[in-house]
């Protein structure tokens, strides 16, 4: 009687495995990066659900990757490299052009049970709630088939727990086309290991499921850096010089400084976060560091000539080279920095569609109050200039009057 409930428990088991389709592609040089997928029937007939996939490869490579899409901007993409402890860590990303992709914290995906290293193949079984919709893409499980892509690097094993460890440019990579006709069934649970625990591939040995989720340090000082900046550039930097020209009060140039200095000080520490985040992450080419960089460059000695053109004022009245130079480097900068914090975001994509709203609503909204106070001070100059020189001109009169009566 047991003999025959292990065996009907047993082809209950395999009935399962059978009805859960594994569609595999092997890629590489050697074809030895192999991905499945399988997509349960629940997914299939909704088009929106879990699905399966495997990534396996030896461990001759430093990192492997499979990505949803047909290019790298705006793939979502999941990485895997060998852990400290001897297993696999999982890295869900995003795809952001010619660039490292950035850890993607908004996924929702599982490392399941078969996972780890073994006989030198590395193995990550996964189970992913959000490659239906991500940031930047979608795709539907009830087409017939779609477009993924596949990139690796060979060398040396990262050893790393941190799902966004700095990975270096991938030597091989390539997309193709998976059918999804040939992954479909089953019901949602794990198809590459059976139900005896085993694995239906020779694949690795069992681990704890666990989750990548949570926020990374380096993810922490991305934001850190983008919201420093953006103080500094889209409130801090624009008051201070709204107030210089539409207030007028006893120690109004020292206000303005103290604001500016603030705005300074915040704008050195971001600019040090984000070099800090660059050669992390291998960023430094591209146009959000490079710009970020040339405003740096333009606004490192705006303090200095912010006290030169004051003391020419205080001493003449009027403007000199110091002067124009100081005003012009900060209009130039402020306008600069409020596009590159634009460019910033579009990159870090991790940071999600409702940051660029809000930071786009805050920099309108001060940028053109600084256009204002700009167009509105050079207005009240102008009238104060005309105005001496009418008095200038009504003196000159005057004393030209009183010399030719004493004449006479």
């Amino acid at each position: 009687m047991k003999n025959a409930i292990a065996k009907l428990v047993a082809a209950a088991g395999i009935a399962t495995l059978a009805t859960a389709q594994v569609a595999q592609s092997c890629h590489g040089s050697n074809s030895d990066l192999c991905y499945s997928l399988n997509i349960p029937e629940t997914t299939s007939s909704s088009g929106t659900g879990d699905i399966f996939f495997q990534i396996r490869a030896p461990t001759t490579y430093s990192w492997v990757a499979l990505g949803q899409g047909s290019r790298m901007r705006g793939a979502n993409m999941f990485v895997i490299y060998a852990s400290e402890d001897g297993n696999v860590t999982l890295s869900p990303r995003l795809g952001v052009g010619h660039v490292m992709p950035l850890y993607n914290e908004a996924a929702k995906v599982e490392l399941l049970g078969g996972t780890g290293i073994e006989n030198g193949m590395m193995t990550a079984n996964v189970r992913c709630s959000s490659c239906n919709t991500w940031e930047g893409g979608s795709m539907s499980f009830q087409n017939s088939s779609a477009s993924w892509i596949w990139s690796a690097l060979s060398g040396d094993a990262l050893n790393s727990n941190d799902p966004s460890e700095s990975i270096s440019y991938h030597n091989q990579a390539d997309n193709f086309n998976w059918d999804f006709s040939q992954a479909r069934g089953g019901s949602a649970v794990n198809p590459f290991v059976a139900s005896d625990g085993t694995s239906t591939a020779p694949t690795a040995q069992s681990s704890t499921p666990m989750k990548s989720s949570s926020k990374s340090r380096t993810t922490i000082l991305i934001m850190a850096h983008g919201f420093m900046a953006a103080i500094a550039w889209i409130i801090i930097f624009p008051i201070g010089g709204i107030i210089i020209r539409v207030l007028n009060f006893r120690g109004i140039v020292w206000v303005h400084a103290g604001i500016q200095a603030l705005g300074w000080l915040l704008f050195v520490a971001a600019v040090g976060l984000g070099l800090h985040n660059a050669i992390k992450l291998d960023l430094l080419s591209t146009r959000h560091i490079i710009l970020g960089l040339v405003v740096f460059c333009l606004f490192a000695l705006q303090p200095v000539f912010g006290l030169l053109h004051h003391l020419r004022f205080k001493k003449t009245g009027s403007r000199g080279i110091w002067s124009y130079i100081h005003i012009w480097i900060g209009r130039v900068a402020i306008v600069l920095a409020m596009i590159n914090g634009g460019l910033g975001l579009a990159d870090a994509r991790t940071f999600y569609r409702r940051w660029s709203i809000v930071y786009g609503v805050i920099a309108g909204v001060f940028g053109l109050a600084y256009i204002a106070s700009i167009v509105f001070g050079e207005a009240k100059r102008s009238k104060k200039i005309k105005s001496a020189q009418s008095s200038d001109v009504a003196d000159s009169d005057r004393d030209a009057s009183v010399g030719s009566k004493s004449r006479q």
